[in-house]
Order: C-alpha cells, then structure tokens, then sequence
C-alpha cells in the first residue's frame, strides 16, 4: 500500500516515522485529507447482440456470424453528471480500442460469443461526483469535443457511412476504321445491400453503462472499484427474403426509400425526430454476398428452399403509405411450361390484423416469405413479413425456424 504524509508545519520524531513505515505495510495512513487518494478503477461487462437467428452446434465451431456482433473498434465517452433531473452534462475524455493516447487506450479483453470486458483508471478527484457513459463501436466519429452535452451527442451525432450513389463512365468503344464512336452516358451504381455491414469495419453499435445489477446509467464513485454493464444495440436492421414455392425465379431485388444516414443513438422524441421520419433515401441493390438462381426450384423432385439472408442492412424510418421503404421484386413463374412475368412491391406493413405500416427499427430482423411453402404459384406471388428482434438465444444443438 501507499504511504502518504503531510506535514504541517512540525518536525515528526523518528520513532513515529518508524511505526507509520510498519503500519504501511497492510493499511494507508493518510495524515491530511486534502493529499490525493489513491486512483481506482471501473470494470465494464460489454455484450453484443447475436447474429443470426439460426445458430449451429458447438461442434460446429460456429455459433453466430461473427461480422454481425464483432467489435472491431470502440470508443467511450465519459460525461460528468452535473443535474441529475436535466441531465447536464459535459464531456471529459475519450477512451478508443484499439489505438488512444496514453492511458486513453481501452485493453479489450474478448470473452466470445459476442462478451467483452475492460477496466479503465478512475482518478482519485472523481470521488463523490458523477458520470455517465456513452460506447459507441465500429464507427469512426472524428467531430467530438470535450466539454460537449451528452444531448449534443444523442441528437446530433450521425452514422459515420454515409450512403451515395457512384457515377461510372463506361470506356468508349474503338470503332471498326477510325471509325468515331459516341461516348457512352455515365451510369449510375447504388450502393449495395451489405454497404452498412463492412466485413473488415463491422456494424456500427451502441450502448450506455449501467451501474452493475440496475438500470441506473448515472454512476457516483466512492473509494472501491465499481462494475457497470453495457448492452450494445446495433444501429440498423436486416431484411431476409425466403421463397420455396418451386416454380418461381426472382429476376430482380431492390431496396427503394432507403435513408442514408442515422442517428448514432435512438432520438429521445421519436415522434418529433425530423431524420426518423423524413430523411434523404435511395435505392440499394441487393447484397453482394448473393447471385440470383437462374433456374426455378423444382429441379425433378428436389424442391430446394432459397433464403437471401443478410439481402440488405438499413438505417432505421418511419414508413406510411404516402412515404415509405419498399422491397422491389420482379420474378418469373413457370405455369404448366408457360412463363409469365410479374412485379411485387413488398411495404413494412403488418399481413395481418389491422395491416398497418410499421416503422423499420435499429436492430430488428424482417424477413419476407414468398409464397406458400411447396406449393406452385398459379397467379400473383403473395408476401408475408415476419418481425423479429434481431437477438439469438444461444443454444447447444441445431435450431430451425
């Protein structure tokens, strides 16, 4: 332990000097309290949503897909506390994984399945005071200042990918002869449906600490180490498209009204959030990590299910009849040899009950089914939309759905 004296203005005989020097071997002896205390610290217990809904044995080695729950960077942000009832607030310092300045870097200790844990330094001038704290993962936020409110950061902090369109110039031909050939037109490319899922950059997450075994996300330090949780919540959602009728073939897949930015935390208003309900979208192509069959399912007796998991990643919105996301299909049935074209629009409506439109939501899962089953479409191809928060139980043995 430390030994920490203050002397005010006396001499202290050698003998006192002495037995203090013995004492200090299992207690502190503090002589002024207005020395510094000693420095302790704050442990995080930090997990990640799960990835996939279907998860595979143990024996597998594999239970979630691990780009959807990695953290690859982290940074914390740490706010005194100065009104509890308005929550003023000011930010103090930054901590990043895994690069910082100094005692500014976070040791992320990884403890699978989506767990982490670190401790960072409390400084001894912290004691009776409060902070809160705010974990942003796999995002780069570069325009943050010290002294800023934790409100500033909620209602103004963005994603930092930003989605756009790219403008290609097709190469000009060379003509037969010298012959002039006319200069393509440039073409536009949407960003792909995985753009928001970065192999190597992860999905961007967030979270707040909360004081140990509560909900409380004001913490008061004392003279012990303290323990706080943080629960990471992913800032966009997912969209699965599954069919197994046998005589269809999707043709095209498209993702139209999709926002292109977010707010790194949840609006504290959503109702009034002017990005949550109007923002800037595009179109987005389906994910690269997929090809469209381009045959139907019935191959002989062997009906294969087609499932285009991770189809797109989107940022969060508020979707009404006049103005909302919708999935564009196009797809091609075989009837008895003859093929016919057709076109389905999927909205985020409910398929049942009062069929009204919902909002996409930051981490939730939307799968659409197409079809019934087995059976082969004779008409129009119907949709159905399944709803799930996109979290997993984990679980020893195969799952289905």
């Amino acid at each position: 332990m430390n030994l920490k004296f203050a002397f005010k203005g006396f001499l202290m005989p050698a003998s006192i000097l002495a037995m203090l020097s013995l004492a200090s071997c299992s207690n502190d002896v503090v002589l002024d309290e207005d020395f510094a205390e000693q420095e302790n610290t704050l442990t995080f217990s930090m997990r990640t949503p799960a990835g996939d809904k279907v998860s595979y044995s143990r024996a597998d080695g594999v239970l979630h897909d691990a780009p959807e729950y990695a953290v690859n960077t982290l940074q914390l942000y740490e706010y005194e506390v100065f009104e509890e009832d308005t929550v003023r607030t000011s930010l103090t310092r930054i901590l990043s994984y895994p690069t910082g300045i100094g005692k500014n870097v976070i040791d992320l200790n990884d403890g699978g399945d989506g767990s982490y844990s670190f401790s960072i330094v409390i400084p001894a001038d912290y004691k009776n005071r409060k902070f809160t704290y705010r974990l942003v993962a796999n995002n780069a936020t570069t325009n943050v200042k010290t002294g800023e409110s934790a409100i500033k950061f909620r209602n103004n902090w963005y994603s930092a990918v930003i989605l756009k369109n790219t403008t290609v110039q097709p190469e000009t031909p060379e003509g037969e002869d010298g012959e002039e050939v006319a200069t393509p037109d440039p073409i536009t490319v949407s960003p792909k449906g995985d753009a928001l899922a970065d192999p190597e950059k992860g999905i961007a997450m967030t979270g707040s600490a909360k004081v140990k075994g509560s909900d409380n996300d004001i913490i008061e330090f004392g003279k012990d180490e303290q323990k706080c949780d943080v629960q990471l919540t992913r800032i966009v959602s997912r969209i699965d498209i599954r069919y197994a009728t046998p005589n269809l073939k999707l043709t095209k897949v498209e993702l139209q009204g999709a926002p292109v930015r977010t707010f790194l935390f949840p609006r504290f208003d959503e109702e009034n959030n002017p990005l949550y309900a109007e923002v800037e979208t595009l179109k987005m192509d389906l994910s690269s990590i997929h090809t469209l069959p381009e045959k139907y399912l019935k191959d002989d007796d062997d009906n294969d299910i087609v499932e285009l998991k991770k189809a797109f990643y989107l940022y969060e919105r508020r979707n009404t009849e006049e103005d909302g996301a919708v999935v564009h299909l196009e797809y091609t049935v075989d009837a008895n040899g003859t093929e016919y074209q057709g076109v389905l629009d999927v909205p985020f409506k409910r398929t049942s009950g009062d069929k009204a439109y919902i909002d996409t939501k930051r981490n939730h899962l939307y799968t659409i089914v197409l079809g019934n089953g087995d059976e082969p479409v004779s008409g129009r191809v119907s949709a159905t939309l399944i709803v799930d928060d996109w979290n997993l139980v984990e679980i020893d043995e195969p799952i289905t759905d």
